[in-house]
């Protein structure tokens, strides 16, 4: 499988980018007897390692936070998640204590007089700053929906063209820094700010004030800088002037199996985009709150209000990506969304999902959630278009008048598609923000010839049946994708429980052929 080394390798890329050695992302120890397990108490901390002037005995001061015990910092997120003001203070401490007894070392070893109070408050500021610079500047991957379907069909049927649609937006905390300075720059910003907010609290309802006219008005007093087509620079303090761009990874599959699906590599600018929109949203939306407990002597926002603040957030949007890929034989399977930063380490974001795939054919044509097969066992909502189906080739059968093929024949239509266009990555941004990532290793879905044909009964339909599947699997054998597939894999391995008609073409399709170990030598005169 390469779920695993994929995901391996971009975390040794997230290493490699922030100067901070692997064994401190994948801790590990040795026992005595040799073997080697992970080191639960240390992980988690790679995250804070990546900060400019961070050692071990910081972030232990960090975990125990001020002297008072009011602040402090276990993790990367613990510390981002602090308000600005709080953070500073905690990396102030933290920075004095530790130049204070380096300070203190070097100047008994050496013998000279420890720096003053105020070279080594000096000192503290700066590495401070650059500190929560870094901070500021880390992304934040928000997930607003995360599908997994099949495009017009209610479920999934083994190997269908299955899609994995994810909702995104980017935010960084210098975001906020980035409004700050616009409304203390510009009169005009900060008194249309003000305005903007007295009218949406004035307005009695959402047609006085519309959800559409305030996302324009904020657009136009504070615009969203246009990243499109351009290239994000990582923040890399420890590389030095060395500076690479972000990119992003995701990844479809199942860890516990170690399948990949499908995978794409993005530089996820648009997301950005919404992010920053999203965060001016969030601003304006505090002012409002604010301006009203002044205004009522703290008391609660109505329901009213909260609603149309909550509807101003979701018309932001998020950027869209589509990773396509074939859906695998019939069965449960618990898949993982797993997006990767190459460049930063504890920005991590891994979904799960649990989906089901069938094995049972659809019927071209068939309404949702009006029968996916043609099998009178379907069960309820679907079992009537199938026992129809049945029936009517039983007539048929029976009658072998010269009109049974207009009556009781249900005709199959199959549709030749491009593998080409299942291959190729198309990214494309317009108003909603749509972005299609083709999937790595998963081709277009296996296909048959592009005539019209009649179900028909009995051992002649299971020899045209067998027949059809003979041509098909040489095309599947001969395909790039059953080669270079990630979805190469033997069920017996994985522990799914595969029904027995598909059983012989995963053999054929999906599973690479095991070698002979000991292959018989070749006899030589």
């Amino acid at each position: 499988g390469w779920f695993v080394p994929s995901e391996a390798v971009v975390e040794n890329m997230q290493c490699f980018s922030q100067a901070v050695p692997t064994d401190i992302k994948r801790p590990r120890s040795v026992d005595a007897t040799g073997s080697s397990k992970p080191v639960k108490g240390r992980q988690g901390l790679a995250g804070l390692f990546q900060l400019p002037h961070m050692t071990d005995q910081r972030i232990k001061l960090m975990a125990r936070g001020t002297p008072d015990g009011a602040i402090k910092a276990r993790s990367l997120e613990d510390l981002i998640q602090l308000p600005e003001q709080k953070a500073r203070s905690l990396l102030g401490y933290v920075s004095f204590q530790a130049l204070s007894a380096v300070s203190k070392a070097q100047s008994q070893a050496q013998k000279k007089p420890p720096p003053s109070h105020e070279q080594l408050k000096a000192m503290t500021l700066q590495q401070t700053n650059q500190t929560m610079m870094m901070v500021s500047a880390l992304p934040r991957v928000v997930v607003d929906k995360c599908d997994i379907y099949v495009d017009g069909e209610e479920g999934i049927v083994n190997y269908d063209p299955m899609t994995t649609m994810l909702h995104l937006k980017v935010k960084r905390n210098n975001f906020i820094d980035k409004i700050k300075q616009a409304l203390q720059a510009d009169e005009k910003t900060r008194q249309g700010m003000q305005e903007l907010m007295t009218e949406f609290l004035a307005a009695p309802s959402e047609k006085k004030c519309t959800t559409k006219y305030v996302l324009e008005m904020l657009e136009e007093l504070i615009p969203c800088p246009k990243l499109k087509g351009k290239t994000i620079m990582a923040e890399t303090p420890r590389l030095g002037d060395i500076k690479k761009p972000e990119k992003w990874y995701l990844f479809l599959g199942d860890p516990k199996s170690n399948l990949l699906y499908c995978n794409a590599c993005l530089e996820l600018n648009e997301a950005e985009e919404f992010g920053f929109k999203d965060s001016v949203v969030e601003f304006f939306c505090g002012m409002c709150h604010g301006s009203y407990m002044a205004k009522n002597e703290g008391k609660e926002l109505p329901v009213e209000l909260v609603a149309r603040l909550e509807k101003l957030k979701e018309g932001v949007g998020s950027w869209k990506v589509a990773m396509m890929c074939l859906a695998p034989p019939a069965g449960t399977y618990d898949l993982s969304v797993l997006i990767l930063s190459d460049s930063y380490l504890g920005r991590d974001v891994m979904i799960k999902k649990k989906k089901t795939v069938d094995s049972k054919a659809r019927v071209p044509g068939a309404e949702a959630g009006g029968g996916c097969c043609a099998n009178a066992s379907c069960g309820p909502g679907q079992g009537e278009n199938g026992a129809q189906a049945k029936a009517e080739a039983d007539d048929a059968a029976g009658e072998k008048s010269e009109n049974s093929d207009e009556s009781s024949a249900t005709k199959v239509k199959v549709a030749e598609a491009d593998d080409d266009d299942e291959d190729e990555a198309a990214f494309s941004s317009d108003d909603e923000g749509v972005t299609s990532a083709a999937a790595n290793g998963a081709g277009a879905p296996p296909k048959a010839n592009g005539k019209e044909g009649e179900i028909e009964s009995g051992a002649a339909a299971a020899a045209v049946k067998d027949d059809e599947e003979d041509e098909d699997s040489d095309s599947y054998s001969d395909s790039d994708d059953s080669i270079d597939s990630d979805f190469s894999y033997d069920s017996q391995d994985t522990g799914t429980d595969i029904d027995e008609e598909d059983a012989a073409l995963e053999t054929k399709t999906w599973t690479v052929q095991p070698k002979e170990d000991n292959p018989e030598p070749k006899k030589t005169r």
